[in-house]
């Protein structure tokens, strides 16, 4: 029972079990190689800090948030993805993105027919305002021509649902 902490609580016959929270597992992965798990880990938390903005006021609440978790319980670890996040926020077209004046979709499904089949399309980032609608995608692998039609598809569909001029990005997160 790796992870696992008893406890005698002083007031009742209780045991309480702590345990590693079920957000920290999603991050980890008990067979990987410490370079890869490393790797992977970047890759997700980074993706799932910028799945959990809306703007760029927050960061420090998601960053918390991500602590209590125990997503980001190493104190190192924590340090460098919040460097690796303010270092991405200071490009002035991405710092663009978290401004609060955007209306915001974060992973929000866009229910689509293709050949009498219903699918759902998920774009990680949808800001909006009156006059214009961009898509964000994140990546965190190696670039791959798939991943631009995979972005052409979400701002064809945005288009079709009467979103107005509407453009997209790859944000590679490395």
């Amino acid at each position: 029972r790796e992870n696992t902490i008893e406890i005698d609580d002083k007031y009742s016959n209780m045991k309480v079990e702590f345990r590693q929270s079920n957000r920290s597992k999603e991050f980890v992965a008990d067979n990987e190689t410490e370079r890869e798990m490393s790797y992977i880990s970047k890759g997700l938390v980074a993706h799932k800090i910028f799945e959990s903005i809306h703007d760029l006021n927050d960061i420090p609440k998601v960053m918390n948030q991500l602590r209590q978790e125990g997503v980001l319980k190493d104190k190192s670890f924590a340090e460098e993805m919040e460097r690796m996040v303010n270092q991405l926020i200071s490009n002035p077209q991405a710092r663009n993105w978290f401004e609060p004046s955007w209306k915001v979709m974060n992973e929000c499904d866009i229910i689509t027919v293709e050949n009498g089949i219903a699918l759902s399309k998920r774009p990680d980032r949808v800001i909006y305002n009156e006059n214009e609608t961009i898509v964000i995608d994140y990546k965190t692998g190696q670039k791959n021509d798939d991943y631009k039609w995979q972005v052409r598809k979400y701002i064809n569909l945005l288009k079709k649902m009467g979103m107005h001029h509407v453009h997209g990005y790859l944000w590679y997160l490395k």
